[in-house]
């Protein structure tokens, strides 16, 4: 379980001139600390933000665009910069100077294992001032066209233009950039989901520490002997640890399949069109037919609420409690064990002269406790695994869809016109999150 601390929450100072943002964006993350510093500088450095979650972003954007000055982004960490372009409508006052990409020698590719792509590359800062991209010592390739690091373009929505390489032409270019934008639909919103799904796993575990505290607190009074509810919740915990586990390997999975074949696609520009035909539908087919793979064999998302909930219902922690309660009330045990109780509950305002009866009436809150962090809080987190389930779902259609088309495709039965028009419809349908939505719009702007 991930947890965020002191040493990633989100903090702000001044450095060298410029608003240095260091540690993690949350969907909570209050940005007013940066009401005093930007009185001093609009320029703002990103380049120690470790992640940033879709609200997180969408919070930042309305919180610069609500000042209605004009901010400057230093060095924005490429995978934040990819989710933040989805957002211009949240953007508007904001020009990004420098942005941390993935730079790969074309010299080097040619000589690897395509599966080394992704692990072999060197991170370097493209500045977007003058020359997008400058390196006389080498060719160099970027992992997407240098027309979506634009983020001015980016608010209008971006078309990559052609450029002339080698025999291609402007047809099987388009053709080319189609699947290459196809995967990055399907790698984009898996992405953000995965972000999504850390903050839910920190949310729910967080929310069933606040019960544990209290199952352990009153087994370690009345129950020193049994302790039945703290080996069972500790059960429950593992199995639902294990299946929010599952969950992120399956986005992992779907995101590195997607990302990796949108990163081959664009490769394949710089080569000889001769070889790419059969090379580009054989990565579709493959990278298809793996996420097809990958959400069958899984099971965790679907219907995991409803799961955990039946399972805690199961437990009936309350009841069971509740009784515990009574029956210590009973035999005149309550008062006997009042500094015991007062240490493990951190009963700070309490005194041993109270009555028996207020002492049972805060130990009966501190049991309903437990059902209010599940109804209150746990459920409401549980509802985001229908997003997930969906999101990964509409994923796994298109992808069936590519599957079913690619033969027709390369045998010539389906022309390339057809297809498009076939899966961006499939792909429309789909839109159901901010996520999907934002992210269509981005690299199919003139649906």
């Amino acid at each position: 379980m991930e947890t965020i601390s002191k040493k990633n929450r989100f903090r702000c100072f001044i450095e060298n001139d410029r608003v240095a943002a260091h540690g993690i964006m949350t969907d909570t993350t209050n940005y007013f600390m940066l009401d005093d510093l930007i009185d001093e500088t609009l320029e703002i450095s990103l380049k120690d933000v470790e992640r940033a979650s879709w609200i997180g972003l969408v919070n930042f954007g309305k919180y610069l665009s609500n000042k209605q000055k004009k901010f400057v982004l230093f060095e924005v960490p490429y995978r934040i910069f990819r989710h933040s372009r989805l957002l211009t409508k949240y953007i508007q006052n904001v020009d990004v100077k420098s942005v941390y990409i993935d730079l790969y020698a074309l010299g080097d590719l040619e000589k690897k294992e395509c599966d080394r792509l992704i692990s072999d590359h060197e991170i370097t800062a493209l500045r977007l001032e003058g020359p997008c991209l400058k390196d006389d010592s080498r060719k160099l390739f970027i992992p997407e066209p240098i027309e979506y690091l634009n983020l001015a373009s980016c608010k209008k929505g971006v078309q990559v233009s052609f450029h002339p390489v080698l025999k291609w032409t402007k047809e099987e270019f388009d053709e080319l950039i189609f699947w290459y934008k196809l995967q990055k639909f399907t790698a984009e919103p898996i992405d953000l989901m995965q972000d999504m799904h850390r903050t839910q796993n920190y949310q729910i575990f967080n929310s069933l520490d606040k019960i544990r505290r209290v199952i352990t607190s009153f087994e370690s009074v009345f129950d020193k002997e049994k302790t039945t509810k703290t080996r069972e919740f500790k059960d429950f915990e593992n199995w639902f640890d294990r299946e929010m586990l599952e969950i992120s390997n399956v986005l992992n999975k779907i995101y590195n399949k997607s990302d990796f074949a949108s990163r081959v696609i664009f490769f394949h520009l710089f080569f000889d069109k001769a070889k790419i035909v059969k090379s580009v539908y054989h990565k579709m087919l493959a990278s298809s037919s793996e996420i097809v793979e990958f959400v069958r064999i899984s099971s965790a998302v679907e219907g995991l609420g409803s799961k955990g909930t039946r399972q805690f219902i199961k437990m009936d922690l309350c009841k069971y409690f509740h009784e515990a309660l009574d029956r210590v009330s009973k035999d005149g045990k309550l008062q006997e064990k009042f500094e015991e109780i007062k240490d493990k509950f951190n009963i700070l305002d309490l005194t041993s002269e109270d009555e028996a009866f207020d002492l049972k009436a805060y130990l009966s809150n501190a049991i309903d406790t437990i059902d209010e962090v599940m109804v209150d809080e746990i459920v409401t987190y549980f509802q985001g695994f229908d997003l997930l389930n969906q999101v990964i779902h509409h994923r796994f259609n298109e992808a069936e869809y590519v599957i079913d088309c690619i033969d027709l495709l390369s045998e010539g039965k389906m022309n390339n016109k057809e297809f498009q028009a076939s899966i961006l419809k499939t792909m429309e349908a789909s839109l159901v999150t901010d996520q999907e939505n934002s992210t269509f719009s981005f690299f199919f702007p003139n649906r």
